[in-house]
């Protein structure tokens, strides 16, 4: 097995907090860790629009937690935070989007017993 290539750090401008307004952007922060340490999804109250970074995507049909974590229980913490939000369109970082209707998929994944997750 080829070890993982070393990437270097960015440089931090500033850090972003948990439910924090970016009113140039009209976005709401929340704070999704587990895929890395800073993983970060975005929700666009007025478009209604949430990006959800890595921490979950839709494969075949079924939304489920993101396959590359570096803590899969910090992650599974994480994609519960989406239960309880409605929007009309969920844009993941990997996978077909969720628009309409389907995006009741990632709240009903967020809200299941157990965060639906490929890798058990």
């Amino acid at each position: 097995m080829t070890p993982r290539t070393q990437i270097a750090s960015s440089r931090v401008d500033r850090e972003l907090g948990d439910d924090e307004q970016l009113d140039a952007l009209g976005a709401r922060v929340i704070c999704t860790p587990g895929h890395t340490a800073g993983s970060t999804s975005f929700l666009f109250q007025e478009e209604a629009a949430l990006f959800t970074g890595d921490v979950a995507t839709q494969q075949q049909g079924q939304v489920i937690l993101g396959l590359f974590d570096s803590d899969r229980p910090r992650a599974r913490r994480s994609f519960r935070k989406f239960a309880d939000i409605e929007v009309g369109a969920v844009r993941f970082g990997h996978g077909q989007p969720l628009v309409g209707a389907e995006t009741d998929k990632l709240r009903a994944a967020a809200k299941a017993n157990e965060v639906p997750d490929p890798l058990g």
